[in-house]
């Protein structure tokens, strides 16, 4: 109170049984965290002021929330009770107790409280779905968790009088039940068969559709209420089968029709056959058949035949009928033959065929001898005159009988004759009135005549070669005037005469038609006269009658002649007026004009069986008028036609309650033009119709009424539709099926029977439409827990009374609300889950619609805690927590975004972590990450998170060999460096500033004058995306300085005994390490090639014994000592003396300590190193590399006599000794050989190291092995290793080894090609601290680098540990597969950077498939070396440290390398997990673990001992800083 706007704090204190704490706050509220649950606290608010005064304390008391139960479930379950059991909440306490909340469908709640874990509720409803709650409540009796929940439910009844309806459908079951007593949710209707569905209701009925036509299928109806259920016994039924597909008629003759058909819609391969009915106007018949076709014999030639086709499926229910029509082919005519045959035309005449039928008509096809059909004529009696021929032709003349149908024809029947030209002569040409020829004479000159050319020229041009004295033209166009030319021809010579022109005459209109009669006019037309189209021409039309003659021309082919007398007979002539005027033969044709017709057309009498007809004359009446009446019934079929000559007529056995039309024609005196008709109906009336049912068949927009023909006879019904529709149907069926109505209505039907004009109606019957669906049905809004939807109105339901049902279910269950709006919003539902929505209409009468589904997902809850993992300046690698009610099946789409909101990218990932590559440096992007749910579309709420990515350079350590120099340098990416530098220092003091300069891609800094062997800093400044700056610290280690020089009383102490005939010992002081410590000590011996005090010269370093004994060099190397960590040799006998034996047969590096001479004089040089690099393929010393100091030569030593030879020695290659190593290698292998048969390989090897003796040191050991290995595996016998490597060895394997009589057995060791794990099953290793922390695999060969990218990928594998270089081929091939840009099957490899140093290669790779994007870091250790030597392992120690330290991933580390280097990998990476943790190592326990895991996983007695001497190295560091130590400058320092 009154402290508004003055400085102040508060202090919190809160407290429980267990201890108190204070937390301040500067505003006016706190959160208090990592308290326990269901605990009381008492808190305490005290204002803290100036000089940090308190006021008086405000108090309080209050209880966390308890941690809900856990595992509810049901033991026992009954119709009235449910017996629920829990576990007690974590962090429980014994004063807990439990409310025990019951809920029931319809919300009603009881509440219960016990003190245990367990409570039985009872009085249930059975039938009836619980929701039980269970809350956990503090010792306060009101504090509560939150709840946990558990539902289950009672066992419905079974549904009664199951029906199943079939209604004619090929694709559907109507099933019907009676609920059953009790409570019940919903029914699961399930359909099996040729067809599977399950469908489920509320209401009582369903209608399968979609259901294959033909087959029978067994529904069985299971009532649920909730989770319970109970199921009926099954009911059978089956669907229509569908009818024929493509009828067609593949063969017709005079007595058969051969007829298919394709097979009946969605029936292939079921059983059924078909029933094939053919009728006739004599009959009718039915055959069956199994196949789709059929040949129906002895039928009657040239008839018609209606054929109709069924399907017959299961239960013999008959499909609809396909129905076609086809007359057999009629018989062919008899006796073809000619009766006249003119120079143009031919008359033919032949016998009907047999079975003759008097519809019948004939085809008769005229073709000339080139077999060119010209013209095709009809005719229905049994002869035809063919016209218009040419003259001296030859024609075949073919005729078809044809039956009724004008189309189906009998085989041909074919006459062959020709015309002969009249022969003439005397240039004379005459058209005898033809329209078509000239015919041109001639007489015969004196003398011979071999033949006459005779050409004709015009419209058509023509010549004609003969030896008579007349020609014909024919075929000539009418109308037309043409010039002859006759050549006479006597063998070659030829006279022309001068030409003779003439005209053919016009042809004649064709064809008058008249197109129109009138009372008063007629109107005719003929067709273009033959070949004259184009040609000037007119027409002149004469008509006449009794009274007179008139006369008209017309221009066109067609006129109308007017003012004519009704009922009066013309006699119409048409002729064609062409070239000369010459006029066509003419065309008549006699028409009579129409009468007028009769008036007031009445009945004057009528009976049950007769109509008595009268009618006043027409106008303009003549007394040769007569009339025809006819007689239709009501389907307008023509009974009868009476001709009177009076205007009265009486129509006779008529029948009773039929409709009659009776139409009177005025007739002229032809008795074939008649007037316009006029008529007059009359009926009798008919019954009643009976049974009226209506059925609408389950659809919303049609009725189906049926019903009994009444007695008596019925011209048709009239069926008449009242509601929101109405419609009238006429039919001549007992059954009409109303469509096209609204949906949800209810109809009344009244039926009309009508005959004639007469008709009686039914009593109405009502029915209903059922209702459509819900249209368009959409999400509007879609939650974690709700989705709300919508619908458009349901098709033509507007302002119609309706309701919808809205089921949803998902894998969990089924729920069911109503709604009467067009929408609805669903609660309570689970985030991102699957739904599936179901929507119906519900209308009048309770009928529904069919459903509309669709199925969504609720959206997923966001990701929590989304952050950067690690941040690099070209990526950026996200995590989060997954979001509450997870899901496996989820997916992450990871949105980035610059700092301009620009969306750059979008990434999906299954899992909760993602790496974003190809980021720009300094960038400030936004990282944006959507849960997806299982569609992979439906997303969350976003999580989103900034993040800078980082300067990185590529910044490197180098080491100038033998020089006081800082050397470092960094490659220039574009971007990296505005504003960076560089600051060097000591450790005390700051030495320099470097500006970061990048003119070209690569920049190097030298600082001279340094110190040897010294660790400086470079802090390296570097700007962030924000701004401010950055500083990171690197280190760099300046090379070793070579040894100081030997002082002049330096000397080596002769040995104390004297020496034998082939080795002596002797002692030298070390040199002086003031230039930084020795790795390691060379001792030069020589016979005589330098004196004592002389210093050696440098090639004497590459020079071995062998060179020594084959005499090409004075001097040589005996023996490499190499110091430890400290510059302490192993064979020191005290600090600063060192003890040499020289001649003693051992082997280090490429150097062999061969047996001396027998008294002879020898003089030692010892040569320190501060460094020393050796030849990888000599093991000889790189003295270029190396930094080196020499003592001189020392006084002689001098070898005693020759005494009897040491068995016990090494020899030199090539010495006798060699038959004693064969003879022991071929023993073992003989004694091995056993094991074949048990499933033991052995391999022969050419063993080319000297034999050891008793006195051999490990190391000998270790190079011997080493000279033993070949191309695959090896036989490792006993040469003294403990016994623990030799329990080892055994361990994972299987005992089938077979022992030898000392009990030694052989050991198949792994190779490449016979490693056990393979890239589809990975083998997995533990580490320190996980069982699945390593992968071992194979390396890597060509042809299975995209199976080893497919392992990584798979198993999430973020880092590599390669432990061989990629150049090394040992085994098996192995190749880089990690090159710059690769692409294995789909995946795509990236090298992104690579940091390359003497020891160790640290590369970042981008393995890209599909859409996804993964990191991988490789770790390449490149020193591995066989020597074991303390450098060796400091380097390797090093190197895991270095993984160690910088692998920071949970996923599983790959590790891959050959002859057992991922083995002591892993274990070393043990020894140096325990050293950090306290604990004692135990190297044989952990080496044993690998094995149990993967044997062989240390194969070598040698790297066992290299790890046993790893951990001695490793004891005198501190094991507190056993990774702590390794600063940031050992991933670049040179080792």
């Amino acid at each position: 109170m009154n402290m508004v706007n003055v400085i102040k704090t508060y202090n919190i204190t809160y407290r429980n049984p267990s201890g108190s704490w204070t937390v301040s706050s500067k505003t006016l509220n706190v959160t208090l965290q990592n308290l326990t649950s269901g605990t009381n606290y008492t808190i305490t608010l005290v204002t803290v002021g100036v000089r940090q005064y308190q006021s008086s304390p405000v108090s309080d008391s209050v209880y966390t929330k308890p941690l809900p139960v856990k595992k509810l479930r049901a033991r026992n379950l009954t119709s009235d009770s449910v017996s629920l059991i829990w576990d007690h909440p974590d962090e429980y306490k014994s004063d807990y107790t439990y409310r025990v909340q019951t809920a029931n469908s319809s919300s009603e709640v009881n509440n219960e409280t016990t003190t245990t874990n367990q409570l039985n509720v009872t009085n249930l409803t059975p039938g009836e779905k619980y929701i039980f709650a269970v809350f956990t409540r503090a010792a306060d009796t009101v504090t509560e968790s939150i709840s946990e929940s558990y539902t289950n439910c009672t066992v419905p009844g079974l549904a009664q009088n199951i029906t199943v309806s079939k209604n004619y459908s090929t694709s559907f079951l109507f099933v019907t039940w009676n609920k059953p007593a009790g409570k019940v949710d919903n029914y699961t209707v399930t359909l099996t068969g040729d067809v599977n569905n399950t469908i489920t209701t509320n209401s009582t009925q369903v209608n399968f559709t979609n259901l294959l036509p033909g087959r029978q299928y067994s529904i069985v109806i299971q009532t649920v209420s909730g989770n319970c259920n109970q199921t009926a016994s099954p009911v059978t039924e089956a669907t229509y089968p569908t009818p024929p597909q493509s009828l067609i008629f593949i063969n017709i003759t005079t007595n058969s029709i051969s007829l298919s058909w394709t097979e009946p819609v969605n029936m292939a391969n079921v059983t059924k056959t078909f029933n094939i009915t053919y009728r006739n106007s004599s009959g009718s018949w039915t055959v069956s058949s199994n196949t789709l076709n059929v040949t129906l014999q002895n039928l009657t030639s040239g008839t018609n035949y209606t054929i109709t086709v069924v399907t017959v499926g299961v239960r013999q229910y008959q499909s609809s009928s396909v129905t076609r029509s086809i007359y057999t082919k009629p018989l062919p005519v008899k006796q073809l033959r000619s009766s006249n045959v003119t120079s143009d035309s031919v008359s033919l005449i032949w016998d009907h065929p047999d079975a003759y039928k008097s519809d019948y008509t004939y085809r008769v096809q005229t073709a000339n001898s080139s077999s060119v059909t010209l013209k095709n004529q009809t005719t229905a009696t049994n002869q035809s005159v063919v016209t218009d021929l040419t003259a001296g032709e030859t024609y075949t003349f073919t005729v078809f009988t044809r039956a009724a149908d004008t189309v189906t024809e009998s085989v041909s029947v074919s006459y062959t004759t020709c015309t002969v030209p009249g022969l003439a002569q005397n240039i004379s040409v005459n058209n005898y009135g033809s329209t078509s020829s000239l015919v041109v004479t001639w007489i015969k000159p004196a003398g011979k005549v071999d033949k006459y050319t005779v050409t004709l020229t015009g419209d058509v041009n023509n010549t004609i070669t003969t030896n008579s004295t007349q020609v014909n033209f024919t075929n000539l166009l009418p109308g037309r005037q043409y010039s002859i030319v006759i050549q006479t021809v006597s063998g070659n010579c030829n006279q022309t005469a001068s030409p003779v022109t003439e005209a053919t005459y016009p042809a004649a209109p064709q064809y008058i038609y008249i197109t129109n009669i009138t009372t008063n006019s007629i109107s005719l037309s003929w067709t273009e006269p033959v070949n004259m189209a184009n040609v000037t021409k007119t027409f002149n039309i004469t008509y006449r009658n009794s009274s007179g003659s008139w006369t008209v021309s017309s221009n066109t082919l067609n006129v109308t002649l007017q003012n004519l007398t009704s009922g009066t007979n013309y006699t119409i002539t048409v002729v064609t007026v062409g070239v000369r005027q010459y006029q066509s033969s003419p065309m008549s044709v006699s028409v009579f004009t129409k009468p007028l017709p009769v008036k007031q057309l009445r009945s004057s009498n009528v009976t049950s069986d007769s109509v008595s007809l009268i009618w006043d004359h027409p106008d303009e009446y003549k007394s040769d008028y007569t009339y025809r009446v006819q007689t239709a019934n009501s389907s307008s079929v023509t009974l009868k036609n009476q001709t009177t000559a009076t205007n009265q007529s009486v129509v006779t056995n008529l029948t009773p309650g039929e409709t009659y039309t009776f139409t009177v024609f005025t007739r002229a005196a032809d008795t074939v033009t008649e007037s316009e008709p006029v008529s007059y109906t009359i009926c009798i009336a008919p019954s009643r119709v009976q049974s009226v049912t209506v059925s609408n068949v389950d659809t919303a927009t049609s009725l189906f009424v049926t019903w009994i023909k009444p007695a008596g006879k019925v011209d048709n019904y009239t069926v008449t539709l009242t509601g929101d529709v109405n419609n009238t149907i006429t039919t001549n069926s007992t059954q009409v099926n109303f469509t096209n109505l609204l949906p949800g209505r209810q109809y009344s039907i009244v039926i009309q029977t009508v005959s004639g004009n007469c008709k009686q109606a039914s009593s109405p019957v009502t029915e209903a439409t059922y209702p459509t669906p819900p249209q368009s049905l959409i999400f509007t809004n879609i939650g974690t827990n709700s989705i709300s939807l919508s619908w458009t109105e349901p098709v033509n339901m507007t302002n119609v009374t309706k309701t919808f049902n809205i089921t949803y279910r998902n894998s969990s269950g089924s729920w069911t609300v109503s709604s009467n709006t067009l929408n609805v919003t669903l609660q309570n539902l689970t985030s991102g889950t699957n739904y599936t929505i179901t929507v119906v209409t519900v209308g009048v009468r309770q009928y529904q619609s069919s459903p509309v589904t669709r199925s969504v997902y609720t959206k997923p809850l966001p990701v929590k805690r989304l952050r950067a993992d690690s941040v690099t300046f070209d990526s950026v690698s996200l995590i989060w927590d997954h979001p509450d009610e997870y899901k496996s099946d989820y997916t992450y789409r990871v949105q980035t975004a610059n700092s301009s909101s620009v969306t750059l990218k979008n990434q999906t990932t299954a899992t909760n972590q993602y790496v974003v590559t190809n980021l720009t440096a300094l960038g400030k992007y936004t990282f944006t990450v959507f849960t997806r749910a299982a569609d992979d579309f439906t997303e969350s709420d976003a999580s989103s998170s900034e993040v800078c990515t980082d300067v990185q350079p590529s910044f490197q350590c180098n080491t100038l060999l033998g020089q006081a120099t800082l050397s470092f340098s960094w490659t220039c990416p574009t971007g990296f460096y505005a504003g960076s530098y560089f600051t060097v220092s000591n450790g005390t003091s700051k030495l320099i500033d470097v500006t970061v300069n990048c003119t070209s891609s690569t920049e190097s800094f030298i600082l001279n004058n340094s110190s040897y062997d010294t660790v400086y800093f470079i802090n390296i400044t570097k700007p962030s995306c924000d701004g401010s700056k950055t500083e990171e610290i690197r280190q760099c280690r300046t090379s070793v300085a070579p040894p100081a020089p030997v002082p002049e009383n330096w000397t080596i102490s002769k040995p104390p005994e004297t020496p034998s005939s082939d080795q002596f010992v002797f002692t030298f002081p070390e040199f002086d390490n003031t230039n930084g410590a020795l790795e390691a000590y060379a001792v030069i011996i020589t016979s005589g090639g330098f004196a004592a005090g002389e210093v050696p010269t440098g090639e004497i370093l590459s020079k071995t014994y062998h060179d020594y004994k084959n005499q090409k060099t004075k001097a040589y190397v005996t023996r490499i000592m190499e110091m430890n960590k400290n510059g302490r040799s192993a064979r020191s006998l005290k600090a600063g003396a060192v003890s040499v034996n020289v001649g003693d047969g051992s082997n280090s590096h490429g150097y062999y300590n061969g047996p001396l001479e027998p008294s002879t004089s020898y003089r030692v040089s010892v040569a320190g190193f501060s460094a020393i690099e050796f030849d990888d393929a000599t093991g000889t010393i790189l003295e270029n590399r190396s930094l080196v100091a020499y003592s001189p030569f020392s006084d002689g030593i001098t070898t005693s006599e020759t005494t009897t030879p040491n068995t016990t020695q090494n020899s030199p290659p090539g010495s006798q000794n060699s038959g004693v190593i064969a003879g022991a290698v071929v023993g073992s292998l003989v004694g091995c050989a056993a094991l074949g048969a048990a499933g033991v390989f052995l391999w022969k090897k050419k063993r080319q190291s000297p034999s050891p003796s008793n006195k051999s040191s490990l190391a000998d050991k270790i190079q011997q092995l080493r000279k033993g290995k070949g191309n695959g595996s090896f036989i490792l016998k006993e040469r003294t290793p403990s016994k623990e490597f030799r329990r080892l060895k055994s361990v994972g394997i299987k005992k089938s080894q077979a022992a030898d009589d000392n009990g030694e057995y052989c050991v198949r060791l792994p190779t490449e090609e016979t490693f056990d794990g393979d890239y589809k099953n990975p083998v997995f290793i533990p580490g320190p601290n996980s069982e699945k922390e390593f992968i071992v695999a194979q390396n890597p060969t060509r042809f299975t680098r995209a199976d080893f990218w497919k392992m990584i990928i798979g198993n999430n594998i973020r880092t590599i540990v390669m432990i061989s270089e990629s150049s090394e081929s040992d085994k098996v091939e192995k190749e880089s597969y990690w090159s710059t840009t690769t692409k294995f099957d789909e995946i795509n490899i990236t090298s992104v950077s690579e940091t390359a140093l003497l020891a160790w290669t640290i590369r970042d790779i981008r393995v890209t498939n599909e859409r996804k994007t993964h990191q991988v870091q490789q770790f390449q250790f490149t020193a591995w070396t066989e020597t074991l030597d303390a450098r060796a392992r400091e380097t390797f120690i090093r190197f895991v440290q270095l993984f160690r330290k910088q692998h920071t991933t949970v996923t599983p580390t790959l590790v891959h390398g050959s002859g057992g280097r991922t083995g002591v990998f892993i274990a070393l990476d043990h020894i140096l997990s325990q050293l950090e943790k306290g604990k004692q190592v135990d190297v044989y326990e952990i080496v044993y673990a690998l094995h149990k895991n993967q044997p062989l996983m240390v194969p070598t007695e040698e790297q066992y001992f290299f790890l046993h001497q790893c951990a001695e190295d490793l004891r005198e560091v501190d094991k507190q800083h056993i990774y702590s130590d390794m600063q940031d400058e050992t991933v670049y320092e040179a080792i």
